[in-house]
């Protein structure tokens, strides 16, 4: 994949039902970013279901917003 250049910083949250074709790339875009010497970070939640978004379901992926401030909080955007 081919990225802007000035793409400073990006997370990424999916959950892995099975065989996901959506997890393997979410690794490859995280692995664009690190190549590029960007700053990235990925969640890849054993359990969660499609478009877990703010819902509250029980699962570890209900986490994903606070993990999510908290990424934002350690970059110094909140």
């Amino acid at each position: 994949m081919s990225y802007e250049r000035n793409f400073q910083t990006g997370l990424n949250s999916v959950y892995r039902p099975g065989r996901c074709p959506a997890v393997s790339r979410c690794r490859g875009l995280y692995s664009d970013w690190t190549d590029a010497g960007r700053s990235a970070e990925l969640h890849i939640y054993r359990r969660g279901n499609h478009g877990f978004g703010m819902a509250k379901q029980g699962m570890p992926s209900d986490r994903w917003i606070d993990q999510f401030r908290d990424w934002l909080a350690d970059l110094a955007f909140a």
